[in-house]
C-alpha cells in the first residue's frame, strides 16, 4: 500500500479512523431508546428519525468523514446491500467533519454513486455513542431501540445484508440487541469421526476426532493433497469465520503432541490456532509447507486438542486454507527429542521496534494530534550512512507471551509482510527495509506496523533526513490546516532544562480559516487559571513557565459556536495551537 494521502494512510489497516474530540456527557448505549432528532440531507430534505421509523423496518445511522479511508472503503458495500433492502431499510450517513460542506458531500455522493440519505451530524450525536473512531454504524430498530453500535468498516455487502435480515421482516416482534453482526452460518457437510481418524493417520486409536459443535464452527472435510490424505478446512473465503477440529485423548506428563500441517493464508489476518484444554499454546499465520509443531503435555489425564483456522474480515490470499496431515502422541525419548528440536526464539523484557545505528528520535509538533495518535513517540530520522543506500535496518523485540510465528511486521514502503520467526539473525530479529524520500520515491516518510495475533501493537515512522522531515511537516500543515513543525527529542529535552519561560500561541479561526476576534482562552495548571482574549488576528499569545498547561476555550464571541469542553495539553517548550470556531452567521 502506498501513501496516497497522509490523512487516508494514518487511518489505516485496522478499519477505523481515530477521532479525539470529546462530546456531550449524556452517552447513548446499546439498548437505550434513540432520541428523536431532525435530519437535513444535502438534497434539501428535512425529516425526523421517528418519521423514518414509521416508514421503514429499521434505520442505520452511519457516522463518517470524507477524509476517512475505512469510511470510503465500506460505502460501495453499503450501497450494494441498500439496493436490495431500500424498501425496508433507511440508511442515513452523517458526516462528523465540519469542513464536509454540502458541496463536498454532494461531490462525494456522486463519485461513489450513493443513493441513501446523506447529511451532516449537526446535533453531534456521534460523540454520544462514546466510540473510538469512524466509521461507526448504529442500528435503530422499528421500536426505536439502539440495537447495535458497530465501530469499524464492514468488509462486504453480505455483512450489511445479514444485519438487515435480522431487523427487516414481519416476524420481528421484539428488540434484538447485538454486540456484533453475526458471522455466516456454515453450509458445508463435514467428515465423520471415522473418516477423520483415517485421514489423520491415527492407527493407534489414541485420539477421538470430531468437528466443532458450535453453530458457527465450519467443519473439516477429508481430501487428498500432495499425495497425502488430510483433513481440510471448509471456510475458505468466508470473512469472520472459523473451522474447528477437536480431539479427546489421554496422555502422561512429559508426552508430546505433534501436529503436521500445511497452511496457506493471509499474513496477520488469518491464523491456525492450536489449543490444549482451551488454552492457546501456538499460532501460525501466512504460509507453512508441511510443517510439524510439537507441544509438550504438562499434566497427566484426559485432554482436549483443538485446531482452529480463524479468518478475519479482510482479504483472502492464495488457497486460503489449512490441511492437517497427521496428529501424533509421542512418549518417552521420542517426545524428548522432538521437543529438543524446536526452535528457541529470543525473548525480551519488553516489546520494541526500533532502527539500528545512530538514528535520532524526533517529535512532530502536530496540533491535530493525528501523528501522535498513530505513531506515539516512534518517529525517527535514520542513520545517515544507511540512508545513503536508501536502506534501513530495524531490530524487533518480543516478550515471552508474544508468539514469533504469529508476529508480523507490515512495511508500507513495499507493501510486504514479514513474519518475525523468519527474521532471526544471530540470535535476534532483524529487518532491512527500503527508505522513502522525496528525491527517490517521491514520498517523505515510511512506516512499519507490528501485529501480534492480528492486533497492532507498535507503529513506527522513519524519514531519511532533515529535509524530508521539513517537507513532512509542511504537507501535514497543508492537509490539517494547522501549523506543524518538528524537533529532535533529545536536543529539546536539554534546551527545556535551560528555559525559564516558554511562549505559547493560541490561534482562533473559523471554518474558512479566517481569524476570530474576542474568543476567550483559559490556561490552567494544578493551582490556578489565566484568561487571554484573541485579538483582531485571532491570536492569544502568552509567555509562561515551561509546563504542560491545560488550554481550552472558555467563551466564544457572538455569531460563533465552538467546543468549550475539550482540553488541549500544551508541550513544555511552547508552540502554536489552532482552535476552529463555526461562523453560524455565514451558515445562515
Amino acid at each position: 500500500m502506498r501513501k496516497i494521502a497522509l490523512l487516508l494512510v494514518l487511518a489505516l489497516l485496522l478499519g477505523t479512523c481515530s477521532v479525539h474530540a470529546e462530546g456531550p456527557s449524556d452517552d447513548l448505549r446499546l439498548g437505550d431508546s434513540m432520541p428523536d432528532f431532525r435530519i437535513a440531507t444535502i438534497d434539501g430534505q428535512t425529516f425526523s428519525l421517528s418519521s423514518l421509523l414509521e416508514q421503514y423496518d429499521m434505520v442505520l445511522l452511519n457516522f463518517w468523514a470524507t477524509w476517512c479511508g475505512p469510511c470510503r472503503s465500506e460505502f460501495p458495500h453499503m450501497q450494494e446491500a441498500y439496493e436490495k433492502y431500500k424498501d425496508k431499510v433507511a440508511i442515513v450517513a452523517l458526516s462528523i467533519e465540519p469542513t464536509d460542506t454540502p458541496d463536498v458531500l454532494e461531490a462525494f455522493r456522486d463519485e461513489y454513486g450513493l443513493s441513501f440519505f446523506i447529511g451532516s451530524d449537526t446535533e453531534d450525536f456521534y460523540h454520544r455513542f462514546n466510540t473510538e473512531g469512524i466509521p461507526t454504524s448504529v442500528a435503530v430498530d422499528r421500536f426505536g431501540k439502539i440495537c447495535l453500535v458497530q465501530c469499524g468498516s464492514l468488509p462486504d455487502a453480505d455483512s450489511f445484508a445479514r444485519l438487515f435480515d435480522i431487523f427487516a421482516g414481519e416476524e420481528y416482534d421484539q428488540s434484538v440487541l447485538l454486540t456484533e453482526i453475526p458471522p455466516v452460518l456454515p453450509d458445508k457437510e463435514g467428515a465423520d469421526s471415522r473418516e477423520l481418524e483415517q485421514a489423520l493417520s491415527d492407527k493407534t486409536g489414541v485420539f477421538s476426532f470430531y468437528n466443532g459443535t458450535d453453530n458457527y464452527d465450519w467443519p473439516m472435510q477429508v481430501t487428498r493433497i500432495d499425495g497425502r490424505s488430510a483433513s481440510m478446512s471448509t471456510n475458505s473465503g468466508v470473512n469472520r469465520s472459523q473451522c474447528r477440529l477437536c480431539a479427546d485423548f489421554d496422555a502422561q506428563a512429559g508426552d508430546a503432541i505433534r501436529v503436521t500441517f500445511r497452511l496457506q493464508s493471509e499474513k496477520a489476518g488469518d491464523y491456525l490456532r492450536i489449543l490444549i484444554d482451551g488454552r492457546r499454546v501456538k499460532s501460525f499465520t501466512g504460509d507453512k509447507n508441511w510443517y510439524s509443531e510439537t507441544i509438550a503435555i504438562e499434566e497427566s489425564g484426559t485432554h482436549l486438542l483443538e485446531l482452529i483456522y480463524e479468518k478475519d474480515a479482510s482479504a483472502s490470499q492464495g488457497l486460503d486454507c489449512v490441511w492437517i496431515d497427521s496428529v501424533e502422541l509421542l512418549s518417552g525419548e521420542a517426545a524428548e527429542e522432538a521437543i529438543k528440536l524446536k526452535t528457541v526464539f529470543p525473548v525480551s523484557s519488553e516489546s520494541y521496534l526500533r532502527p539500528e545505528g545512530s538514528a535520532r528520535r524526533i517529535v512532530m509538533e502536530d496540533p491535530s494530534g493525528m501523528v501522535e495518535a498513530e505513531f506515539s513517540d516512534n518517529l525517527f530520522i535514520i542513520d545517515a550512512d544507511m540512508a545513503s543506500n536508501d536502506l534501513a535496518v530495524f531490530e524487533l523485540g518480543l516478550t515471552g507471551d508474544m508468539d514469533p510465528d504469529a508476529a508480523v511486521i507490515y512495511s508500507d514502503y513495499d507493501g510486504a509482510y514479514y513474519l518475525a520467526s523468519e527474521l532471526l539473525n544471530g540470535g535476534r530479529y532483524e529487518l532491512t527495509c527500503g527508505v522513502d524520500s522525496v528525491d527517490t520515491t517521491g514520498y517523505t516518510w515510511s512506516a512499519l506496523y507490528l501485529y501480534v495475533d492480528g492486533i497492532r501493537t507498535t507503529a513506527l515512522c522513519y524519514l531519511k533526513d532533515e529535509k524530508d522531515a521539513d517537507i513532512f511537516a509542511e504537507k501535514l500543515t497543508g492537509q490539517t490546516g494547522m501549523p506543524c513543525s518538528w524537533y529532535y527529542a533529545e536536543q529539546d529535552e536539554v534546551e527545556i532544562k535551560r528555559l525559564s519561560s516558554s511562549t505559547y500561541i493560541v490561534l482562533y479561526v473559523d471554518q474558512n480559516g479566517k481569524p476570530v476576534k474576542g474568543a476567550v482562552c483559559q490556561v490552567c495548571d494544578d493551582t490556578s487559571c489565566q484568561l487571554f482574549t484573541s485579538d483582531e488576528n485571532g491570536v492569544c499569545e502568552f509567555t509562561l513557565e515551561p509546563k504542560e498547561w491545560e488550554i481550552h476555550t472558555l467563551m466564544v464571541p457572538a455569531g460563533y459556536s465552538g467546543d468549550t469542553q475539550t482540553v488541549t495539553y500544551a508541550r513544555k517548550y511552547g508552540g502554536e495551537y489552532v482552535f476552529v470556531l463555526m461562523n453560524v452567521t455565514d451558515e445562515e
